[in-house]
């Protein structure tokens, strides 16, 4: 009898465990979408005022700037993240394919566009598409409303960047990273963090 009590205690704590280690990588994933979508919105706002301010055919440089410090910053908050988790939920690797394909997305269309198969006006449009995508994807993994309604004005979002010219499709694209990104994101890791 006292085997099983003990066997049940042991269940039952890697259940709690398994529950709190979800709950903080989802905290943690909060620090990410602040992360890349702080960089985005840096990048999409200063590659705007390079084009409005001083003209230059190499507008989009704050873009690897931006995102080459955003992937060195959610490289150390990862390998700090893995050396106090104890636990891989079925989320965490379902997020990961998911944003990992979306990178893949975003630098093809990247190459595309660079190589001239592509224009850049033609470009940012499909990239807010895309982040509306991801972020209804992943606000309907956690059950999480602002990410999906984030995800859906994104995508409204993106039909009106069709329809503008190149300046002002900047401008929108950064209005879509405050949207899918920076709100949900703050709203995930307030929430969350609460509850851990």
């Amino acid at each position: 009898m006292e085997k099983m009590k003990h066997e049940a205690q042991a269940q039952f704590d890697l259940i709690t465990t398994v529950i709190h280690e979800s709950r903080k990588s989802i905290v943690d994933h909060g620090k990410y979408w602040l992360t890349w979508g702080l960089a985005s919105l840096f990048a999409a706002f200063g590659q705007s005022i390079m084009l409005y301010t001083f003209p230059t055919r190499y507008h989009w440089i704050t873009w690897p700037i931006f995102l080459t410090l955003a992937g060195i910053v959610s490289f150390i908050i990862g390998i700090r993240d893995d050396e106090k988790s104890r636990v891989k939920t079925y989320y965490l690797r379902f997020i990961t394919y998911l944003w990992s394909s979306f990178g893949f997305v975003f630098l093809l269309l990247l190459t595309l566009t660079f190589t001239q198969k592509l224009a850049f006006n033609q470009t940012y449009p499909l990239f807010i598409l895309f982040y509306g995508l991801a972020t209804y994807i992943s606000g309907g993994m956690l059950r999480f409303r602002p990410l999906i309604i984030g995800g859906v004005i994104t995508w409204f979002i993106a039909i009106a960047a069709f329809y503008t010219d190149f300046k002002v499709q900047v401008l929108l694209l950064g209005l879509s990273l405050i949207i899918s990104y920076i709100i949900p994101g703050y709203l995930l890791y307030k929430k969350y963090n609460r509850e851990v």
